[in-house]
């Protein structure tokens, strides 16, 4: 008999899995104390965002963390974004309940509904 080399297809399931919004595969890989540094030398959200290629609601995460580690300022985040912008990267509105919640968390403090 002949033998069939078989060659299996990759896991529908990994690509689906999520990273801060993107799949995994597409999701950009930031380094944390470059972006710390950056926003220290003042460069604001639309140029990170440039830079890192990374969304609004990822920056947003990660100045999140970066705050709640006591790694930036609020004259950081001042020259960061502006009183709106900082609201809006902080935050997030549950589509259900339309609380607005901390960006840290991924459920709605209110209703439960997880984050979209």
């Amino acid at each position: 008999m002949a033998s069939v080399a078989v060659r299996l297809a990759p896991d529908p399931a990994d690509q689906k899995r999520k990273l801060d919004g993107t799949t995994m595969k597409d999701a950009p890989h930031v380094d944390i104390r470059a972006l710390r540094s950056d926003i220290i030398a003042g460069l604001d959200a639309r140029s990170l965002t440039k830079k890192y290629r990374m969304s609004d609601e990822l920056l947003g995460k990660l100045v999140s963390r970066l705050v709640e580690r006591g790694d930036l300022t609020h004259d950081d985040l001042n020259r960061l974004y502006s009183v709106s912008e900082l609201i809006r990267a902080l935050t997030w509105k549950c589509a259900y309940c339309r609380k607005v919640v901390p960006a840290a968390y991924e459920y709605c403090t209110r209703c439960g509904n997880p984050r979209r």
